[in-house]
């Protein structure tokens, strides 16, 4: 809009994924952009064109209830997800038996939240994320650091009853899946081991620019 060009989604996020790809210099994915071009639950499935088809997962009062279950911390801690991410991808291209098993787990354990997030099973949810998170900590220890470790042990039997770090990890963000009438007692927990609790909300559409000139 700066620049007074006009992209489709899938150029903006095409477009966005080259800047940052330039900016790391390492590659990266389209998983971060097509959230922010969409917004709202979806499943992204990339057709054998190249295009990209958003399914909506799951009905606006269920993500109001998941938003009332959510606790987003931020450690303290920032990570690179680069160097997590780029060697996996150097592993994947090399063709490592353990790597290419590891992708295939990952992409059994989307399948398994996809499912979870239709039905509005916030049970089914929990599962899931734990399950991805002994998948990736169990192949790239390096995912976890101390502080996250520290955190789900603290947590745990207090309300939280599911946790996966953003990301790569190694630091940054970590998703907690809690019962809501526990979210005071949890934030107060947090904040005294120094780290955050970033207010959260599902948004239901795309990121929007807003300002002088723009429309």
């Amino acid at each position: 809009m700066w620049c007074d060009v006009s992209l489709s989604s899938e150029e903006l996020v095409d477009y966005a994924k080259s800047i940052e790809t330039q900016t790391i210099r390492v590659p990266t994915g389209y998983q971060d952009y097509w959230g922010a071009v969409y917004g709202g639950v979806h499943a992204y499935e990339m057709g054998m064109n190249g295009k990209v088809r958003a399914t909506p997962l799951g009905s606006e009062s269920f993500h109001r209830e998941l938003e009332r279950h959510v606790l987003l911390v931020y450690t303290g801690r920032p990570r690179f997800s680069g160097s997590n991410n780029w060697e996996l991808f150097k592993r994947h291209m090399e063709g490592e038996a353990a790597t290419i098993d590891f992708f295939e787990r990952l992409k059994e354990n989307a399948l398994v939240m996809k499912e979870a997030l239709a039905s509005e099973s916030m049970s089914r949810t929990a599962e899931a994320l734990n399950r991805d998170w002994r998948t990736r900590k169990g192949m790239l220890p390096t995912m976890s650091t101390m502080e996250i470790e520290t955190l789900i042990e603290k947590t745990a039997g207090h309300g939280v009853f599911a946790a996966r770090v953003c990301g790569a990890g190694g630091g940054g963000c970590v998703a907690l899946l809690a019962d809501p009438s526990k979210r005071k007692d949890l934030v107060q927990r947090i904040g005294e081991m120094k780290m955050q609790v970033i207010p959260t909300r599902i948004a239901e559409t795309g990121v929007v620019v807003e300002g002088e000139g723009f429309e």
